[in-house]
């Protein structure tokens, strides 16, 4: 009798603990790292339908996903009467848990060309497959199995040079803490998962439902979170230990910056020579996905942050140490690209650059971080949002045949924004 006294008197003593360190920390106002993902066995990895909790990366806002696994508002699998819809597939820059929803690009251009074009024009509504870590590889994987089913018109098949290319080859470790990444490899005129995707999919194992729950409630509770910020912490450790022990270098955050800026070089040597090739297969590919399915596809090419500083002097510091004279080799690489295979583009970066200059704006980064580092700040958000807009409406044929517009020169819309 005694014992089971003890017992309970201790579950209730630490149960009190737990919830008086609760309420402290919800007090303080301290938030912990949220829970987003969930496993995949085709994409490896994707937004969990429903999952809401704070971001602590970079800066401060509170996510929520939709039921569809999406971070956007709820929208319908069938396309309403008189709309124009628009698909955005993307990386990080896409899902943007740095901003709030309503100041995310996407959102910015969806008010932007409604806003613009002529009264009676079908309304355009966006839909947002943006996800952090994304690559072309599994942009293409959502393209195939997620997009069609809410039956858009348009495509924009977005990214950083560091996502199109470093993310389509596995020579580069790309790897995410959030589940496996699948790579393709040319064949032939196509691509083909490798073999390691392939075998990561014969062995995947779906998340328990236990497991829901469990991500769930480490949203909800601070506790839970600081006690899953530190198992994330403790596995990246064991993981860098690992490594070490099998003699394999563990890269420092300078040594991951010089590899992601070096594909400012363009590709330089034969390992981004390859993952070029692979990136521009993957391109080509998910055009004829979009053309089959009678569909525009743009290919968006985001910046990355020394490209548009607003410091003349800091960008040519960078150019200095990459050994080049140009920012934007290879924004003009993909321009030429989408232009023999016949697919719109959209290359923001040396627009964005003219924008930071002019208004001397700082577009990738918050408070009490690096100078111009990381993603884009609502500022940067603002201005692709209204650049991307205005490529649409001066050159997309689904829109401007739709709300009538009279065809923009040829030119304008060939190479415009690449030096």
């Amino acid at each position: 009798m005694r014992t089971f006294r003890d017992v309970s008197l201790t579950i209730i003593l630490s149960a009190a603990f737990l919830v008086l360190v609760e309420a402290c920390l919800r007090f303080a106002g301290v938030n912990f790292q949220g829970s987003f993902y969930r496993l995949d066995r085709n994409i490896g990895y994707a937004l969990r339908p429903r999952a809401e909790g704070w971001n602590e990366k970079e800066h401060e806002t509170y996510v929520r996903i939709n039921s569809q696994g999406l971070r956007d508002r709820e929208h319908s699998l069938e396309r309403p009467a008189n709309v124009i819809r628009i698909a955005v597939v993307g990386d990080s820059f896409s899902e943007a848990k740095e901003v709030d929803q309503d100041a995310t690009y996407w959102s910015v251009m969806e008010r932007e060309l409604n806003r613009r074009l002529p009264a009676g024009s079908p309304r355009i509504e966006v839909i947002n497959f943006g996800t952090d870590g994304y690559g072309l590889s599994q942009e293409y994987l959502v393209l195939k199995e997620k997009v069609w089913r809410y039956d858009p018109q348009i495509i924009l098949l977005s990214g950083t040079l560091h996502s199109f290319v470093l993310h389509s080859s596995r020579k580069f470790g790309t790897v995410s803490a959030e589940g496996p990444v699948p790579f393709f490899v040319r064949s032939g005129e196509g691509v083909v998962l490798d073999r390691d995707s392939q075998q990561e999919q014969r062995a995947f194992v779906p998340p328990s439902r236990m497991s829901e729950l469990i991500a769930d409630s480490t949203n909800s509770s601070r506790v839970l979170a600081l006690v899953n910020t530190v198992r994330r912490q403790l596995a990246q450790d064991a993981s860098d230990l690992e490594k070490r022990l099998h003699g394999a270098s563990v890269a420092t955050q300078k040594e991951v910056k010089d590899t992601e800026n070096a594909v400012l070089r363009g590709p330089a040597d034969a390992d981004l020579e390859s993952a070029w090739q692979i990136s521009e297969a993957l391109i080509r590919v998910a055009h004829t996905e979009a053309v089959a399915h009678h569909a525009e596809l743009w290919l968006v090419l985001l910046d990355m942050a020394p490209q548009v500083d607003p410091d003349p002097a800091k960008r040519a510091a960078v150019m200095r140490t990459l050994g080049i004279d140009d920012l934007f080799i290879g924004d003009k690489l993909f321009a030429g690209f989408a232009e023999r295979e016949g697919i719109k583009h959209a290359m923001l970066a040396p627009a964005l650059m003219e924008y930071a200059q002019q208004h001397r704006a700082v577009l990738h980064g918050f408070p009490h971080r690096p100078r111009n580092s990381g993603h884009w700040n609502a500022i940067g958000h603002q201005a692709a949002g209204h650049l991307i807009a205005t490529r649409l409406l001066d050159c997309s044929d689904v829109i401007r045949a739709q709300a009538s517009l009279a065809a923009g020169p040829r030119t304008a819309c060939a190479d415009a924004w690449v030096p």
